[in-house]
């Protein structure tokens, strides 16, 4: 449990020098932490709704919250994925393009949409009270 949550966030856990037995261990954990960082932005998520904050903005600050606590690992990923397939070349062109540090057009717009939609659909469940948090 303590490699997956060195891995999926960014907690200050250590956990050493993994071997190969430990590692599959850690993929093992790998949606227990996914649920208890979903946990954690829905009471986020409620509790800016607590607050008064509108919904829209309340699931916003959730996805950037997400973002965080998870160093933004699966952003990344989508963004690098989102380049590489809208890219138009070879296989070795999109692989070349999914290696480059830097976010293209591409990786942009899906970058909003995939946010967008999540904050959206966090702002629809913000009112549920404890019952978002489980959604999220």
């Amino acid at each position: 449990m303590a490699l997956a949550l060195s891995w999926l966030t960014v907690l200050p856990v250590r956990a050493g020098t993994p071997d190969a037995g430990v590692a599959a261990g850690a993929l093992r954990w790998a949606p227990v932490v996914g649920a208890l960082l979903g946990a954690a932005a829905g009471g986020v998520l409620v509790g800016l709704a607590a607050l008064g904050v509108p919904s829209l903005v309340a699931g916003l600050l959730t996805v950037g919250f997400l973002a965080l606590a998870t160093r933004g690992m699966h952003l990344d990923g989508l963004a690098d994925t989102a380049d590489g397939l809208g890219c138009y070349g070879p296989p070795e062109r999109a692989l070349a393009v999914m290696r480059d540090g830097g976010a293209g057009p591409f990786a942009v717009v899906t970058l909003i949409v995939v946010l967008g939609a999540q904050a959206a659909s966090l702002a629809a469940i913000a009112p549920y009270g404890w019952r978002a948090v489980a959604a999220a």
